[in-house]
């Protein structure tokens, strides 16, 4: 995480049965900047280590874009 904030990468369709809605807000990656901020960090990371991984979601994006959730811890909202 970076100042509170994740990407979630949900492929199985189960997460939002498993996180605590009392501890942290989700939502769907949709507004641009985020999406942008996403595929940076993928970028990034596939760019630092190699990882085949990264590579796959990059090639796929559209599919694997609607995949991912935005998840930030309630108390950063707050103040």
């Amino acid at each position: 995480m970076s100042n509170g904030l994740a990407f979630v990468l949900d492929e199985r369709g189960d997460f939002e049965q498993r996180y605590n809605p009392e501890m942290i807000a989700v939502e769907r990656v949709t507004n641009p900047a985020d999406i942008d901020m996403l595929q940076y960090k993928i970028i990034r990371h596939g760019e630092i280590t190699g990882s085949r991984r990264a590579e796959q979601l990059l090639a796929d994006w559209d599919t694997f874009l609607p995949k991912f959730w935005k998840v930030e811890p309630k108390s950063l909202l707050k103040g």
